[in-house]
């Protein structure tokens, strides 16, 4: 799933993707940099994070991590995991009251097919609950296409509009695992973290779940994505996680040769109770041609909870 010889380095602009005039040095973006289309500071969140290093990338995975590439556009991504789920059924619905709904999965089956959306949005300094972080009005099928007032293939106009400062650039991936007993939506968003080569992932619709990510390049040339630290938010209050009770997620982004097609291993471990959530699997990955409107009606970049 990974491999040694890993190479992290601190996060930081790209060449050629270098960050706007408008960007500030805590993070958050002025008016210009988050317009709808304008250009994602430092490529993407994860081409951001790794900096230099994103060079020993897979051409074809860095193609992945560029993603959309600007504020409001959106990559569909449509594949099949040779194995996906949880084994720990009753622990997830048990945890659900407290963490919030799309993010546990309960089914744990091998050839899963699985659609996924991942969207650049604009997120407020306060991010990490509610819905005014999420998408668009659409609803995404299991085809890996937002469904919106009839409209498919994603293609939704996008109006154009500015966003105030205080805010960051995120990705948000929808994901619709396809199991035999019905489809189940796994949600997060990802923002530049708090300490160079990481990112914030704060899981699930209500984001009550946060992991820090060190992101880092393999030998391979794959994106490995791993935890380091975790909390857990209750409306204001972000609690630090102890070691015993937290997980380690460990994820590979990398790319086949011999098939012609993107690659993902995942693992999320307990100190407790072992592996609770994995999935293995290949994908193709494109562009959509539109994106439903970004934050909530009204508001750009919405300030949360």
């Amino acid at each position: 799933m990974s491999s040694e010889g890993d190479v992290s380095v601190p996060g930081g602009a790209l060449p050629g993707g270098a960050l706007s005039d408008g960007a500030l040095s805590d993070g958050a973006l002025s008016d210009g940099a988050l317009s709808d289309g304008a250009p994602v500071p430092g490529g993407s969140v994860f081409l951001a994070a790794l900096g230099p290093a994103a060079a020993l990338l897979h051409p074809e995975v860095r193609r992945y991590a560029a993603g959309a590439g600007v504020v409001g556009g959106a990559v569909s991504v449509t594949g099949e995991f040779s194995v996906a789920g949880s084994r720990y059924r009753w622990l997830n619905l048990l945890a659900r009251p407290i963490v919030g709904p799309e993010l546990f999965v309960t089914a744990h089956e091998r050839g899963v097919p699985f659609a996924v959306v991942n969207t650049v949005v604009r997120v407020g300094d306060g991010a990490g609950v509610g819905d005014s972080v999420r998408g668009g009005d659409g609803v995404l099928g299991s085809d890996g296409v937002r469904e919106n007032d009839g409209v498919r293939g994603g293609s939704v106009a996008v109006s154009p509009r500015s966003a105030p400062a205080g805010c960051q650039v995120g990705l948000q991936a929808e994901r619709v695992f396809v199991f035999r007993r019905g489809e189940q939506r796994f949600v997060d968003v990802l923002l530049p973290g708090e300490r160079p080569g990481t990112l914030r992932n704060l899981l699930g619709r209500d984001r009550r779940v946060e992991l820090e990510l060190r992101c880092s390049v393999t030998a391979e040339g794959h994106l490995r994505l791993v935890s380091e630290r975790a909390w857990l938010r209750l409306g204001r209050l972000r609690m630090r996680l102890p070691s015993l009770l937290s997980v380690r997620a460990d994820v590979s982004d990398g790319f086949d040769d011999a098939s012609n097609r993107n690659t993902v291993a995942a693992r999320v471990r307990s100190p407790l109770l072992g592996t609770v959530l994995e999935y293995r699997g290949s994908f193709t990955h494109a562009a959509l041609t539109g994106a439903a409107p970004i934050g909530s009606p009204g508001s750009d970049c919405p300030e949360t909870q």
